[in-house]
């Protein structure tokens, strides 16, 4: 059976482990592929496991996991994110997260030999409470394609 938008919007909705109380959107604010877009929250889904876990990789250790629902629009590729946060502190998380993020942010400087931060940050995190959470896990799987794999990225 194929997955499909409801289908998977009906299981964010009923997982105890996720929280869908709160939407979680990440942002470039310029146009970006998605594999390199994929690319640096894996980075971001990285660099938070390791700050509350440093051996996070091995078997059996607790995990933050991110469930990616990417999206394309004029100049802003962005992510609509759900996030299991393994029994941590959620604005702890959603705080290393902004930080992380933050960092990420950079421009290499070929004189220098080095990636350095930029002026004007142009990467966003924003976090909100919702209202219902089935509309808004409708409305972030909306742009879901079965045969895209950068559509919904489990990380």
């Amino acid at each position: 059976m194929k997955m499909n938008k409801r289908l998977l919007a009906d299981a964010f909705v009923q997982s105890p482990n996720i929280r869908t109380d709160k939407c979680i959107v990440i942002s470039m604010r310029y146009n970006q592929q998605a594999k390199t877009f994929t690319k640096l929250l894996e980075y971001l889904n990285y660099s938070t496991n390791y700050h509350f876990n440093r051996y996070f990789l091995n078997k059996n250790s607790k995990r933050i996991g991110f469930y990616l629902n990417n999206e394309d629009a004029f100049n802003n590729t962005h992510s609509h994110v759900y996030i299991d946060t393994a029994s941590y502190d959620f604005d702890a998380v959603v705080k290393v997260m902004k930080t992380e993020w933050a960092k990420l942010d950079r421009r290499f400087n070929k004189e220098l030999n080095q990636y350095v931060l930029k002026r004007n940050p142009s990467f966003d995190l924003f976090v909100e409470d919702t209202k219902k959470p089935i509309s808004y896990s409708g409305y972030s799987t909306k742009d879901f394609n079965n045969d895209d794999e950068f559509t919904f990225v489990p990380i």
